[in-house]
C-alpha cells in the first residue's frame, strides 16, 4: 500500500460574516474529554444553559417551537459546491442555518455515510423561490443529489423538516437530542473552517517501507480536505467523540479506516490491512526539521509523532519536513511513479489564499454534452394518418375488436401499417391518446411524446468512482426551470415548479448503453412531467414521470 490521496468534495470560499472557530481538542490515546464550552449547532461556542432563553417559562418555550417557521438569510451556511445553484443563500429556521451535515458510521461493516441537507433561497425572474437540496453517499465519494423548488417558505420549510426527520428520526427542533438507532446523527459544523474550504490544515502519511520507491519520510495527501472536514467534525462535536473518531473513507478501489485518536489509517479492504501513521500540519505553523515516528510496536503515546503545535499535544516538537506529494493518484492509497521528496518553505499568506481559492473552484469537465428539450405547445391526438390503411376485403370482419369487443363490421375499421392489426377507427384513436402503440402486439407507432417541461440534460465524465464499480462516473445533470403549464398538463396556464436532479452511471459499456436510453427518453419528453409531488404532496411540481 502506498500513501493515501483522499477523495473529497471541494467547498468554495465564500464571503460571509466571520465567526469564532471552535477550539480544537487534542486527540490523545485515551477518550477525549469534553471542553467547558460545547459548540452549538451553528458552530459557535455556547454553554449548555444557553439553549433556553433566560427568563422564559416552559410555556413560552413550547409556543416558540410550535409557531410558524421564521427565516432570514444566513451568513454562516455554505451552498454545496456540487449543486447547480448559483447566486443563492442559505436560509435560517428558528435561528439555525439550514446547512445540515448528517453522518451514519457503522464500524462493524466499515460503513460511513454522509447526508447534506440545505434550504436555499434563490432569486427568480418572478420573485424569490426556495430550494430543498439533498446530497448523500459514502464518505469520500460525491454521492447523489436532488433539488426540490418551492415558491413559499412554509412549503419549503415543511419539506426540509420532513427530510431531516426521515434521516434522523428527530424533529428539527430536537436536532441536538441523542441519535436514534440506525439513523443519521446531526453533526455540528465549524462554519468558519467550512467557509475557508477546510484549508486550515494539511495531512501527511509516514512511509518507511520503500513503497513506490519512496524514501522514508512524511508525504502530503494529494487532497487533504476530506480528512480535514472529518477532523473538524470530530473536534466540533465534543459530546460525540466516540462516534466520530473512527471514520471510513471510500476511494476508487479501497476503504480506509481513519482513526483520529490514534492518528492511524488502515486499509480495511486490502488483505494486508496495511496501517500508516498520519498527522495534521497547521498551515500557519512554521516548518522545522523532520523526525521519524517511533516503530509501530511501541505504545501509541511514545510512537506518535510530535503534535504540540498541530493538535495541542504535549509531545516534544517533531514537525516533519513537508514533502511534495507524488503525482496525483487514481485512488486513496495508490500513487503514480515516485518523485524525489523535496523540502519546501512555509507558503506565504497570499499563496495560501490563492491556493485555497483555487482548490474550491473546480474547472469545468473537459468534455460535456448538453441536450436541450423544448416542450411542444400542444400534442397531437390519435393515430397519425400515415400509420393507418383500409383493411383489405380478405379481412374477416366477423371477428371482434380487441378494444370494445364488438364485431368489426359494426363500425368503420382501419388497420395499422406496422403490424396489420385491425380495429374500429374510433377505438384505436381513443387508445392512442393513452399510449402510441398497438393494443395487441405493443408495436410502437411513430415516436412517443411525453409531457416534460422544457429543460436541459448535461452529460459529462467525472473522475470519481461510481459506487459499486471500479470505474469513473458518467454524470447527468437535469435542469428544468419553472414555467407555465401547457394544455396537456393538469392545470394549463398555471405556473409549475422547476427541478434539478443529478444521476450517476458507471463509465463502462453497461452505463453507456443505459445513457443512450436515458438520452432518448429525455429528448422525447418522457423523463419528467408536471403533477403532484409524491414526496411533499404539493401540486404543480415537476416530478419524475412514471
Amino acid at each position: 500500500m502506498s500513501g493515501p490521496s483522499a477523495v473529497s468534495t471541494a467547498v468554495p470560499v465564500t464571503t460571509c460574516q466571520s465567526q469564532n472557530p471552535t477550539a480544537a481538542v487534542a486527540p490523545t490515546t485515551s477518550a477525549p474529554t469534553s471542553v467547558p464550552n460545547q459548540p452549538s449547532a451553528n458552530g459557535a461556542a455556547a454553554t449548555q444553559a444557553s439553549t433556553k432563553p433566560s427568563g422564559s417559562s416552559p410555556n413560552t418555550k413550547k409556543m416558540k417551537r410550535t409557531s410558524a417557521p421564521t427565516s432570514s438569510s444566513s451568513s454562516l451556511g455554505v451552498i454545496d459546491p456540487e449543486s447547480n445553484i448559483q447566486g443563492g443563500s442559505i436560509e435560517n429556521l428558528d435561528g439555525e442555518p439550514c446547512d445540515v451535515m448528517l453522518a451514519h458510521v457503522d464500524p462493524s461493516t466499515h460503513s460511513d455515510k454522509f447526508s447534506v441537507l440545505q434550504l436555499i433561497s434563490v432569486q427568480r425572474a418572478f420573485g424569490k423561490a426556495y430550494v430543498v437540496y439533498t446530497r448523500g453517499g459514502s464518505t469520500g465519494t460525491v454521492g447523489q443529489s436532488t433539488e426540490q423548488e418551492f415558491y413559499g417558505l412554509e412549503a419549503a420549510a415543511a419539506c426540509f423538516k420532513d427530510e431531516f426527520e426521515q434521516k434522523t428520526g428527530l424533529e428539527w427542533k430536537d436536532r441536538m437530542d441523542p441519535m436514534k438507532p440506525n439513523k443519521y446523527r446531526f453533526v455540528v459544523q465549524n462554519f468558519t473552517q467550512k467557509q475557508a474550504g477546510f484549508s486550515g490544515g494539511t495531512w501527511q502519511y509516514w512511509v518507511d517501507d520503500g513503497i513506490d520507491g519512496k524514501s522514508s519520510g512524511w508525504y502530503d495527501y494529494s487532497d487533504s480536505r476530506e480528512v480535514e472536514r472529518l477532523y473538524q467534525e470530530y473536534t466540533s462535536n465534543t459530546n460525540t467523540h466516540n462516534y466520530l473518531c473512527q471514520r471510513y473513507i471510500s476511494s476508487r478501489h479501497f476503504t480506509y479506516n481513519v482513526d483520529l485518536v490514534q492518528m492511524m489509517q488502515t486499509n480495511v479492504t486490502h488483505p494486508n490491512r496495511t496501517s500508516r501513521r498520519i498527522h495534521r500540519v497547521d498551515i500557519n505553523a512554521p516548518v522545522t526539521p523532520s523526525h521519524a515516528p517511533a516503530p509501530l510496536r511501541q505504545s501509541v503515546a511514545s510512537s506518535r509523532p510530535g503534535l504540540n503545535h498541530y493538535h495541542g499535544a504535549s509531545a516534544p516538537p517533531q514537525a516533519p519536513v513537508r514533502r511534495a506529494a507524488s503525482a496525483p493518484s487514481n485512488y486513496f492509497g495508490a500513487s503514480a511513479p515516485p518523485q524525489p521528496p523535496v523540502q519546501r518553505s512555509t507558503p506565504t499568506l497570499a499563496s495560501r489564499m490563492s491556493t485555497a481559492i483555487g482548490r474550491t473552484r473546480r474547472s469545468p469537465p473537459p468534455t460535456s454534452h448538453i441536450f436541450k428539450y423544448t416542450a411542444p405547445q400542444s400534442l397531437s391526438n390519435g393515430v397519425p394518418p400515415d400509420a393507418l390503411f383500409t383493411p383489405p376485403a380478405s379481412c374477416n370482419m366477423k371477428e371482434y375488436c380487441v378494444i370494445c369487443h364488438d364485431h368489426l363490421d359494426e363500425r368503420p375499421c382501419v388497420a395499422l401499417n406496422a403490424c396489420k392489426h385491425v380495429f374500429h377507427i374510433d377505438c384505436i384513436q381513443l387508445a392512442f391518446k393513452s399510449k402510441p402503440q398497438c393494443p395487441v402486439c405493443r408495436a410502437s407507432i411513430g415516436k412517443p411524446q411525453g409531457h416534460s417541461p422544457s429543460g436541459t440534460m448535461t452529460v459529462s465524465v467525472k473522475p470519481t468512482r461510481c459506487a459499486g464499480f471500479h470505474v469513473d462516473s458518467i454524470f447527468i445533470a437535469y435542469n428544468i426551470p419553472s414555467g407555465v403549464q401547457m394544455n396537456y398538463h393538469e392545470h394549463p396556464g398555471r405556473r409549475h415548479g422547476g427541478k434539478r436532479a443529478n444521476a450517476y452511471l458507471p463509465n463502462n459499456v453497461y452505463g453507456k448503453n443505459l445513457l443512450k436510453r436515458l438520452t432518448y427518453s429525455w429528448l422525447q419528453g418522457l423523463s419528467f412531467t408536471v403533477g403532484t409531488s409524491f414526496t411533499t404532496g404539493i401540486a404543480d411540481q415537476c416530478t419524475v414521470s412514471n
